[in-house]
């Protein structure tokens, strides 16, 4: 049962707590969750990153450290329907070593590892 304020003091008190209550839902300061969709890229936007044409560590490393870099950067994850992938293009290369093969192997497990997939095609 809802008890009655009768008195004076009860009546303030009353009154107040409605007020702060009131107060605190409409001066709340703005939340991260509300411009979380500002900068969010589209949807059907998808990153690939290319590997240059002479993919070999030791005769091109600054081309290849790069693009290494660019597969293990957090920007470059595509998230589609609750799925983390890469999309790696291998379309224009036309030379490889053993060395960068070993390495792509061992950023697509350290992907796995942290369940992001690395999917790569050659057209």
């Amino acid at each position: 049962m809802k008890q009655l304020y009768t008195t004076q003091e009860y009546k303030f008190r009353n009154t107040k707590k409605i007020a702060n209550s009131y107060k605190s839902k409409r001066n709340k300061k703005y939340s991260s969750s509300k411009f979380k969709n500002k900068f969010k890229r589209p949807r059907n936007f998808i990153i690939t990153v290319y590997a240059p044409s002479d993919f070999r560590t030791i005769d091109n490393p600054d081309e290849c450290l790069l693009c290494f870099r660019q597969m293990r950067d957090l920007e470059n994850i595509n998230k589609i329907a609750r799925k983390s992938f890469i999309e790696f293009s291998m379309e224009f290369i036309t030379e490889i070593d053993y060395a960068t093969i070993s390495i792509l192997t061992s950023i697509s497990d350290d992907l796995k590892l942290k369940k992001n997939k690395c999917s790569r095609y050659i057209s």
